[in-house]
């Protein structure tokens, strides 16, 4: 949807988390990276096996989290590059020198 605000903001970005960054696109999609990683293949096989399986694996996630020493499931460096590489792309996509700047970033972890 194409939206545009008067007066105009100097710029805007447009942010997933640190952790599990691009993680609801490669579900989605099947990415191979994703994939190639036990806990991403199991958490790609619920997220599409059951109109639940999203809410199982957000479960997971929390409760990783919140422990004593939170850490990232999913341990497939390739899976984080292959997230960044898409979200660079996209801005690099969007990008209209002159007219429109398009930014990536991440939010911190918490």
């Amino acid at each position: 949807m194409r939206t545009q605000l008067v007066p105009p903001l100097g710029f805007l970005v447009v942010t997933d988390h640190a952790e599990y960054f691009g993680l609801a696109s490669q579900l989605i999609n099947g990415d191979q990276a994703l994939l190639d990683d036990p806990i991403g293949k199991r958490w790609y096989d619920m997220f599409h096996g059951s109109s639940h399986g999203g809410d199982a694996i957000f479960q997971e996630i929390v409760q990783g989290c919140v422990t004593a020493q939170p850490q990232e499931l999913i341990s497939n460096p390739a899976a984080k590059r292959s997230a960044w590489k898409r979200h660079i792309a996209l801005a690099e996509a969007n990008y209209e020198p002159g007219k429109f700047s398009a930014f990536i970033g991440f939010g911190p972890r918490i």
